[in-house]
């Protein structure tokens, strides 16, 4: 595998990418949404681990840093859905520049869910596979000014949360019937755990794993779930390719 860090200029400001490659063989690209107040590398390097698990199986892995959050220039408190999606197609518009793939994968963990069911809808991406999360819609925050997260780490604007209530990632996955879909999960995260009867609805495969809670702690699970992850792509591209 080769890993290269680089800088994506915007504007304003930048995004900070890491590639990995396979050495040998390819089999497309695989774009990564990482969570809420999370960076490119992931939870306890939960990402990172994941991409060079599918780098090793032939896969290019992309991940970035959303602007605000990792390396990235901006600032968190101005996050936005759309912001999230705008970086997202700014990252896909380098790397179809860069290697034009006919195979096109997304991969999104927790809140990144909901910006990579999104983003694999308008660039009609071959698969989409989530890590820990449950595309919840049709629901009211309880916010009302100035909300702290992470207890207290991390502060969003009230409007951060009603932007999110008028996003139905659900019912729009439903009307695009285009990719494959794959949900992974641990069995301790019964939030998760509840809505996957309700993602199996609308197209998803599902798998549980033992032992483990939304950030996928234990390191065998975190192996298991990259060689999972590795053969969902693979089997997605190559019945679009068949």
């Amino acid at each position: 595998m080769n890993r290269t860090e680089c800088i994506l200029n915007t504007d304003p400001g930048w995004i900070t990418m890491v590639i990995d490659e396979p050495k040998i063989g390819f089999k497309g690209n695989i774009i990564v949404c990482h969570g809420l107040t999370g960076d490119r590398s992931g939870p306890q390097n939960l990402l990172s681990i994941l991409s060079k698990s599918l780098a090793e199986n032939g896969f290019r892995v992309i991940r970035f840093d959303f602007r605000g959050s990792g390396d990235s220039s901006g600032i968190f408190y101005n996050t936005t859905f759309e912001s999230m999606l705008d970086d997202f197609h700014k990252v896909n518009n380098f790397c179809n520049e860069k290697f034009n793939s006919p195979n096109i994968g997304v991969l999104g963990m927790s809140i990144g869910g909901v910006v990579a069911s999104l983003a694999s809808i308008q660039v009609k991406a071959k698969a989409l596979a989530l890590i820990s999360s449950d595309l919840i819609e049709g629901i009211t925050f309880g916010v009302h000014g100035q909300y702290a997260i992470r207890n207290g780490h991390f502060l969003l604007p009230e409007s951060f949360w009603r932007e999110r209530e008028k996003i139905y990632p659900r019912y729009e996955l439903s009307i695009h019937q285009h990719m494959e879909k794959y949900l992974c999960f641990g069995e301790l995260d019964h939030k998760v755990k509840e809505a996957s009867s309700e993602l199996k609805n609308i197209g998803f495969s599902c798998r549980k794993f033992s032992d483990v809670n939304h950030l996928f702690e234990k390191y065998n699970a975190r192996i298991e779930l990259g060689h999972e992850l590795s053969l969902f792509f693979e089997s997605s591209f190559q019945e679009v390719m068949n």
